[in-house]
């Protein structure tokens, strides 16, 4: 299991469409649309290294260590009354 979570966001440039660009008001204008971007390491020094690289690119990183994994049981109890 991982144990680093990166966190950043992209964004993608969606055209509008034709009515828009000739009558202006209407139809869907041309935008941004943003996303997620998850990235995962395994050591401190593989977030580092991608850091190094890439961390120039990155606008507003949020960064998770994660916590091992928990086994949970969940119980249900159904009961009729009268």
């Amino acid at each position: 299991m991982p144990k680093y979570l990166l966190i950043d966001s992209d964004k993608v440039f969606i055209p509008g469409d034709e009515r828009s660009r000739t009558n202006p008001g209407h139809g869907y204008p041309d935008r941004y649309e943003t996303y997620p971007v998850l990235k995962w390491f395994n050591t401190d020094k593989e977030l580092l290294e991608y850091l190094q690289t890439w961390g120039k690119d990155i606008k507003d990183p949020q960064i998770w260590e994660l916590a091992g994994r928990v086994k949970l049981e969940v119980k249900t109890t159904l009961s009729l009354s009268k």
